[in-house]
């Protein structure tokens, strides 16, 4: 069945024309969006989706699990090579990553062709990330369907520009519908809340956000285990608030 987070994903990208997740890792989101790309591609008859990642590997790597899923399901395709899919409805998924450049930094994404649905995955890890998701939206059709999702960082990247302005309470009308995907939202993240003393719990509320104590459980020892205490690190990796 959908997993909870995997909900919150769905509820965004069914009322919304373009959307942004922030999310923590290993939550099931990318692999639910692909799902979302051949439904759409089997619904929209002629129609051309893009899924952009960080890298040429990955993108072909995604574009496998769609593939694998058309054989699973027996859903006939006319071309299926590493970078494209072409099903028998005329509609198209392709696959790019925004390691393609062309000279003086310029990004050759999406060149040559227009899209009715994006699916940009891990927007904040990419390489000239304004440049290539500008090239990428500016192929898309007026009225396609755009969705941005990527774990955070630190750093000042495009996407975060992106998710502030979305979130921005003085953006009246944001461009963009905007969802938080954390640890909480994770089942999997859970752990016995006995595991955890009182005082713990306590501190994990209020310096963490945390609301659900099983998941403050599993969280705090990873972070005793696997990251040794560095707080900063599982934060970015399995975000809370």
């Amino acid at each position: 069945g959908i997993l909870e987070a995997q909900e919150k994903a769905l509820e965004l990208v069914t009322s919304s024309r373009r959307g942004i997740v922030l999310k923590g890792r290993q939550v099931g989101i990318t692999t639910f969006l692909l799902a979302y790309d051949l439904l759409f591609a089997i619904c929209n008859p002629g129609l051309t989706v893009i899924i952009a990642m960080q890298t040429d590997e990955i993108a072909k790597e995604k574009l496998g699990v769609i593939r694998s899923w058309c054989d699973e399901i027996e859903i006939p395709l006319v071309v299926r090579d590493a970078h494209k899919l072409v099903f028998g409805n005329g509609a198209i998924i392709k696959c790019m990553s925004s390691g393609s450049r062309a000279a003086e930094g310029q990004t050759r994404m999406a060149r040559g062709g227009s899209a009715s649905m994006l699916h940009v995955s891990e927007l904040a890890f990419w390489t000239l990330d304004s440049k290539a998701f500008q090239s990428l939206s500016s192929a898309a059709f007026p009225d396609a369907k755009i969705v941005v999702e990527s774990t955070g960082t630190a750093a000042q990247s495009y996407f975060r520009k992106m998710w502030d302005t979305a979130t921005d309470p003085m953006v009246e009308e944001p461009m963009y519908g905007a969802i938080f995907i954390g640890v909480e939202d994770d089942q999997d993240a859970r752990r016995d809340p006995r595991t955890i003393t009182e005082e713990t719990w306590a501190a994990l509320q209020k310096d963490r956000g945390f609301s659900r104590r099983d998941t403050a459980a599993w969280w705090w020892q990873k972070l005793m285990g696997d990251y040794a205490g560095d707080v900063h690190g599982l934060l970015q990796e399995e975000p809370v608030k």
